[in-house]
């Protein structure tokens, strides 16, 4: 279970931008090209920015943000990942 931290004034940093700012980190993001693998089948899962600061992860799949932390689960074969 996960404790619940932060104030209301933390989920207020939320921004949103228009579809070409998206497109355009979607894009970098893209041709920096780091792939993640999923360790236990193999299948691609996520594409990470070189700094590490961005990434895309594969459609359907669920995901926890923690404190910079990423938890999710394999589309493909279901294992819990947890990649930072």
């Amino acid at each position: 279970m996960l404790d619940k931290k932060g104030t209301p004034e933390q989920i207020q940093r939320v921004s949103v931008i228009n579809d070409r700012q998206f497109d355009k980190l979607y894009m970098d993001i893209c041709k920096e090209n780091k792939l993640i693998r999923c360790p236990g089948c193999g299948k691609l899962i996520s594409k990470r920015s070189e700094d590490g600061s961005k990434t895309i992860q594969h459609r359907g799949l669920k995901a926890i943000i923690r404190e910079g932390e990423v938890i999710l689960n394999c589309v493909h074969c279901g294992r819990a990942l947890d990649f930072k």
